[in-house]
């Protein structure tokens, strides 16, 4: 049986979410696959294909594309976290220097500002974990914009590593 004029696929790499496929020919009246120009060798579409392999991340970067994990917060200082841009997820320290609203028991969440050293601060908004003034904390959160300000977005969490009496 004669096929139609084979058309001609490059060859083109898998990236981390895109599958790729090797160089092949196609007949697009019976949906068949040929490994060369003259039809002879044929293949099923499937075994064509290169799949995607999917991120590998480590220390927040994937090693093949570069891409950023959405899951991995970085370690930064607060003048590093206050320059991130939106969507950024950060991991900062600092002592709880002011509570900008009590912990709200209906909400689960307390706003609070922390405060580094060197006297750099940072709001934090409806954090979901309690604290004290004078507590020390490492904050896993996400950095926003509200009004121009700089912020932490509601929903981070914290850890309390100690206590400035």
């Amino acid at each position: 049986m004669a096929h139609a004029p084979l058309t001609h696929v490059e060859a083109k790499a898998a990236t981390c979410t895109e599958n790729g496929n090797i160089e092949y020919w196609y007949c697009e009246p019976c949906g068949y696959a040929w490994l060369d120009a003259e039809g002879i060798q044929s293949t099923n579409l499937l075994s064509v294909v290169l799949p995607a392999p999917g991120h590998s991340y480590a220390d927040g970067y994937c090693g093949n594309c570069g891409g950023v994990d959405p899951d991995y917060y970085f370690p930064v200082t607060i003048p590093e976290a206050l320059a991130a841009e939106d969507g950024w997820n950060v991991e900062v320290s600092g002592t709880v220097c002011a509570i900008n609203t009590a912990w709200s028991d209906s909400y689960g969440n307390i706003t609070v500002t922390i405060v580094d050293e060197a006297g750099n601060e940072l709001y934090v908004y409806r954090l979901k974990t309690n604290v004290a003034l004078g507590d020390i904390i490492t904050i896993k959160g996400t950095m926003a914009t509200y009004s121009s300000n700089r912020q932490i977005a509601a929903g981070a969490t914290a850890e309390i590593t100690g206590h400035d009496s």
